[in-house]
């Protein structure tokens, strides 16, 4: 599989003003590409249900260096990372990427 969606990504850079109140900054964005887009979803028991309280949508990535509070850009839409998953530990070696959980910026 290929990674052919590509995601804007602008690293989240936090630090302290004069007055000690925390302020957040983004750098330059960057293009990276991911294997899919989709609706973030979670399992309950037998049910399908979305959750939208957490995240909006989940990004399916090769590994990369994402972390909370990162900003995403999607068919010109900002979402801040919530989440990520790493699921490079697989059975074998296998290491097929992270998943990257977004929620919408407002």
């Amino acid at each position: 599989m290929r990674a052919t969606h590509p995601v804007g990504h602008k690293v989240a850079t936090t630090s302290t003003d004069p007055l000690g109140n925390t302020t957040v900054t983004f750098g330059s964005p960057t293009q990276l590409l991911a294997f899919s887009i989709a609706p973030h979803v979670i399992e309950v028991g037998s049910t399908t249900l979305t959750e939208t309280e957490v995240a909006d949508l989940d990004v399916y990535m090769p590994k990369a260096d994402i972390n909370l509070k990162d900003r995403f850009s999607i068919d010109n839409v900002d979402y801040e990372v919530v989440g990520v998953q790493d699921w490079t530990m697989g059975f074998h070696g296998w290491q097929p990427g992270i998943v990257v959980e977004l929620k919408k910026v407002s």
